[in-house]
């Protein structure tokens, strides 16, 4: 036996009125209460007797539900990232989760994700010739650093800057120096 409040606490009502009801009873009340009554509290589908309740009355209770989802945020892509975001702010202030790593651990946790996930995207970027593999984007990049023009100052050299670190570097000027050159 469920212990059921026939008039639910979000309509007034209280513990001195409560009934002992069977599951079936339990969630079919719910179900109705909550298709019923605008301020009814969700609707809780863990319900034991949930699946036995009749076809029409389980529909009806998920189209609301999905209806709610879409005005109320539950259910929904956009609530489960407001959650996310909650969670999140409540870790970093609590220093839980995540947030409660060290500074080491945290260095260390970056390396083996930038070591895996830049293997996997980098591989997964050539089969798909998208991101920097993409023919346009090297094309592009390759246009827009070629247009550039560089003179060292050492030598009044002029090149595209590639090539002018090889030059420099050919003749023992330290390249990465940036008062050895000079923008165009």
């Amino acid at each position: 036996m469920h212990k059921h409040h026939p008039i639910a606490k979000s309509r007034g009502g209280n513990d001195d009125y409560i009934e002992n009801v069977d599951p079936y009873r339990h969630c079919f009340d719910h179900a109705v209460d909550y298709l019923l009554f605008d301020n009814a509290p969700r609707f809780d589908f863990r319900h034991e007797a949930w699946s036995l309740m009749p076809e029409d009355l389980k529909e009806a209770v998920l189209t609301k539900a999905r209806q709610e989802g879409k005005i109320k945020n539950f259910l929904t892509d956009e609530g489960r990232v407001k959650g996310g975001e909650t969670r999140g702010k409540q870790c970093a202030t609590e220093k839980t989760g995540v947030c409660g790593r060290s500074a080491e651990k945290m260095s260390e946790d970056g390396r083996k994700g930038g070591a895996k996930g830049g293997k996997t995207q980098g591989k997964r970027n050539a089969e798909n010739k998208t991101g920097f593999c993409n023919p346009e984007v090297q094309s592009r990049n390759a246009n827009l650093l070629n247009s550039k023009k560089v003179q060292c100052t050492r030598t009044g050299h002029i090149s595209t800057p590639g090539g002018l670190s090889r030059y420099q570097q050919n003749r023992g000027i330290d390249h990465t120096n940036p008062n050895n050159r000079r923008a165009l």
